[in-house]
């Protein structure tokens, strides 16, 4: 628990370059935002409740419990009611239907009973990542699990340089280090988790210390100046992390002004929160009606409705999201019972009255350009400096 929670020092011979690396390691952000993924049923309940862990699911909605991508020895193993984000390759076992990404600095900033794990300890995406260190290239991996000679629960570090002649090189750790509560300190810790591999490296040949090898990386590691040693940390931190999650414990009510986006992952399609807004104050129902046929579980909650209205100012946006909002309870009743015809019905509904409100919109842009260049044609004295008559209105 204690190494989990403390920035490792390097056991590199080097004590400047130590202090450099440990120096350079605080400066680090490697994730801006965390993700997480859920289903078309789930998503009303997460946005007027909140988001729950496996144990709190069953619980409360036994019947229509779906595994996704929780594992019998992450059940075992203290995620049984946790609500796991991601940070960047989520197990493609999770499907779902909606993303919702966070704003990972402002959820820190609300101190949340939540901790976080430098990789997904039982999903190996088989990835290997090259790093440089000037001229010098080298390979690594942490989630490539077939040759990892590390028993049950510890976590494996694959390494082969660029060297002629080069062994690979392995190293392991206890899965629990890699699990940590310190979120103040959770990049720094996980960027310094590398050299915890490096500084244990031994050869696949005969499992013997690679000394030879770690002196020979931390010699190159002290010819990068600070800005290079900077870039090369983020840039080993983040592949390492790539399978990263941060979880909540138990459940999770969603503070609708952390969320940095909404996006549907099966056809990729995706809007920020500030584009959304921007597009509801210039009351752009296209933009509207397009996130809506992607993401219409988000648009029929009467919460998630109520809040987008304390962002908008546009009368016609308004009345567009009370509609939506009116709606919100019978589509949350249809879903309930699985009236999948209801439901349906309803999308139907509400699809028409946004298609009408694009339609409307082409025409009155039509219109304006019509008039606009009948001006001009007739001499009227409009020019494309008259903002009275510019079809950009």
């Amino acid at each position: 628990m204690k190494d989990a929670n403390t920035p490792y020092t390097p056991k590199c011979k080097d004590h400047k370059l130590r202090e450099r690396i440990k120096q350079c390691a605080e400066k680090i952000v490697l994730h801006r935002t965390i993700r997480h993924l859920t289903s078309s049923t789930a998503i009303d309940d997460i946005l007027d409740d909140s988001v729950k862990g496996r144990q709190h699911i069953l619980t409360r909605y036994p019947r229509t419990f779906k595994g996704a991508a929780l594992s019998e020895h992450d059940i075992q193993n203290g995620d049984a009611n946790a609500v796991c984000f991601g940070f960047d390759a989520i197990d493609p076992k999770a499907h779902s239907d909606y993303e919702i990404a966070l704003d990972l600095k402002a959820v820190i900033a609300q101190k949340p009973a939540a901790f976080y794990k430098m990789r997904d300890l039982e999903f190996y995406n088989h990835k290997s990542h090259d790093a440089h260190i000037g001229e010098y290239t080298f390979n690594f991996s942490c989630t490539k699990p077939e040759r990892a000679p590390a028993g049950p629960g510890m976590a494996p570090f694959f390494f082969r340089s660029s060297n002629p002649g080069s062994s690979l090189l392995y190293s392991s750790l206890p899965g629990s280090v890699l699990i940590s509560y310190d979120l103040e300190r959770m990049d720094e810790i996980t960027v310094l988790h590398f050299f915890r591999f490096i500084d244990t490296l031994k050869d696949a040949r005969n499992h013997e210390p690679a000394q030879g090898d770690i002196e020979d990386f931390y010699q190159k590691l002290a010819d990068l100046d600070n800005k290079e040693l900077e870039d090369f940390l983020m840039d080993v931190g983040a592949k390492m992390s790539e399978t990263g999650e941060f979880n909540f414990y138990g459940s999770y009510q969603l503070d609708f002004d952390t969320i940095v986006s909404l996006e549907d992952p099966k056809r990729t399609y995706s809007i920020t929160m500030s584009e959304l807004f921007d597009a509801l104050n210039a009351n752009d129902q296209a933009v509207l009606s397009k996130a809506f046929s992607h993401l219409p579980g988000c648009f029929l909650n009467v919460r998630f409705c109520e809040y987008l209205k304390e962002k908008v100012t546009n009368k016609e946006s308004l009345a567009v999201l009370s509609f939506l909002g009116k709606k919100s309870g019978p589509y949350k009743e249809a879903h309930a019972s699985e009236d999948r015809d209801a439901v349906d019905l309803i999308h139907k509904e509400c699809s028409q009255i946004l298609a009408e409100g694009v339609s409307k919109q082409k025409e009155i842009s039509h219109l304006k350009a019509g008039l606009y260049h009948t001006k001009v044609g007739s001499g009227g004295g409009a020019h494309p400096q008259n903002t009275h008559d510019s079809p950009h209105i």
